[in-house]
């Protein structure tokens, strides 16, 4: 039975705490825009798993050692890893969810870094389960989580650089709503949670009112994205919900696999 949720809000947060508070819980990593809407749709998409790995020499070491076959992906400043950061090789994807198509990715690995997401995922290796969340798989990745509950579930917003992400916050709030929305419907205690949580799922509220996507267009990473006329359709693609109906998570080797429930 769940009995705590807490947030942690980005980065610095995420930095604080020690590992071994992770030990007996649930990690829900959140990288709304786009990380955790990129895995989904890689999954959905054809792709046997994604190995999220923390920087550009990891994945390169990764494709070099271990998945020579593996699909190298990511981004910096948003952008896809181009040869000048990596000292000659052309990475083959970006992180937008809407390139990541089956004919580009049915049977393959990806090697994936991103500027947040993939370090905020490699944090919490030490949980019980560590799960990728976005809007685009939330209902998916709320059951899993009541079919198999730990006593502790943080929800982890990845962020942006040192800051935090509003989206994440957004994403962290839905997910924590329909969580106590299910355990309502049941003979379970509701989870106690902390005020971070509470603002979260408040924020949601509105947003959910008042059009999640005119929402994300106004984050940061939003406005980032709008400025790049081949980025733009991911603001509104990332704000769609349940495209995909199955929970992602990642084991202790760093990769993301899907699990239908």
């Amino acid at each position: 039975m769940i009995q705590r949720l807490d947030v942690l809000l980005g980065p610095a947060e995420i930095t604080q705490v020690k590992s071994s508070a992770f030990e007996k819980s649930t990690c829900v990593v959140f990288d709304i825009l786009r990380f955790t809407s990129t895995a989904a749709m890689a999954l959905e998409h054809g792709a046997i798993a994604l190995l999220a790995a923390e920087s550009i020499e990891a994945a390169l070491n990764f494709k070099k050692t271990k998945y020579s076959r593996g699909l190298l992906a990511g981004e910096r400043q948003g952008d896809k890893i181009r040869s000048n950061l990596t000292g000659g090789i052309e990475f083959d994807l970006g992180n937008s969810p809407r390139e990541f198509t089956r004919q580009a990715l049915e049977g393959r690995l990806v090697i994936s870094t991103t500027t947040n997401g993939t370090l905020a995922l490699n944090a919490c290796k030490g949980a019980l389960q560590v799960m990728a969340a976005s809007f685009l798989n939330l209902s998916a990745g709320v059951k899993w989580l009541l079919a198999h509950p730990t006593e502790q579930v943080w929800l982890v917003c990845s962020g942006t650089h040192e800051e935090n992400s509003y989206e994440d916050m957004l994403g962290a709030g839905a997910f924590a709503s329909l969580l106590i929305r299910e355990i309502e419907k049941t003979t379970e205690k509701i989870p106690s949670f902390s005020d971070s949580v509470l603002c979260c799922m408040e924020l949601f509220r509105q947003a959910e009112r008042e059009g999640l996507e005119s929402h994300f267009r106004h984050s940061r990473n939003g406005r980032n994205l709008l400025r790049y006329h081949a980025l733009q359709e991911d603001v509104a693609f990332c704000a769609q919900r349940d495209l995909c109906h199955f929970a992602v998570l990642m084991d202790k080797e760093g990769l993301l696999r899907s699990f239908l429930v």
